[in-house]
């Protein structure tokens, strides 16, 4: 989710430079958008001009537990916020051409699906490019359907893989940890998920039943 922020931060023109985030215009706007709701909820804002404290915990890369309330109330705010495109040009200097697939090189990519038998062989194609600020946003989807994006750094290395969503493979692999009566964190780890993003994909699935505790 931060690095989702952070792509419409920068779209909104929220940025002070490239990887720079604007506290300052962020704290302003958001105690604006929170004047009404601090009447019902005293906690969400202080009356400053300063960015809340739980708004700052979404943006960190170490990432915390926050409630689930604060990442509606953020993302409430990020979309009523108008796009600014004369921010993106502040931050470029120049205007960019749209990224193309020929320019990402490293071909043949990797599915990193850890339920298949073969990822190193699996087809993978790309299905969306876009900048944040000087870097490539890539999003991979392997023919299993297990999907994942990577950041082309401006130098061109890339950023290690980061999973986005499994695909119809997660369906076989949940069948089978009830058939052998699996626990819910066992069936998680041979996915390379948490208990928490299992279950997200599960019901994404449609999948209504999962292992929640060890059978005897």
């Amino acid at each position: 989710m931060r690095t989702i922020y952070l792509d419409f931060l920068h779209s909104k023109g929220f940025f002070r430079a490239q990887k720079q985030i604007n506290k300052d215009t962020i704290g302003i706007a958001l105690q604006k958008y929170l004047a009404n709701l601090v009447r019902f909820w005293p906690n969400i804002g202080n009356g400053t001009s300063d960015t809340p404290t739980w708004a700052l915990s979404l943006l960190k890369k170490q990432g915390f537990n926050t409630p689930t309330f604060y990442h509606i109330l953020f993302q409430d705010f990020l979309a009523q916020q108008p796009d600014v495109k004369a921010s993106q040009g502040r931050i470029d200097r120049k205007p960019k051409p749209k990224p193309k697939q020929a320019d990402i090189q490293g071909k043949p990519w990797k599915c990193y699906n850890p339920l298949i038998s073969d990822p190193a062989h699996a087809k993978v194609r790309i299905t969306n490019i876009r900048y944040v600020g000087p870097d490539l946003r890539i999003r991979f989807c392997c023919s299993c359907e297990y999907e994942y994006i990577r950041r082309k750094n401006s130098d061109g290395t890339f950023t290690k893989a980061k999973f986005y969503s499994f695909g119809k493979s997660l369906i076989s692999h949940i069948a089978r940890a009830i058939q052998e009566g699996w626990a819910l964190k066992k069936t998680a780890r041979l996915a390379g998920l948490n208990t928490k993003t299992l279950l997200q994909q599960a019901e994404k699935l449609g999948i209504t039943e999962v292992p929640t505790v060890r059978r005897q």
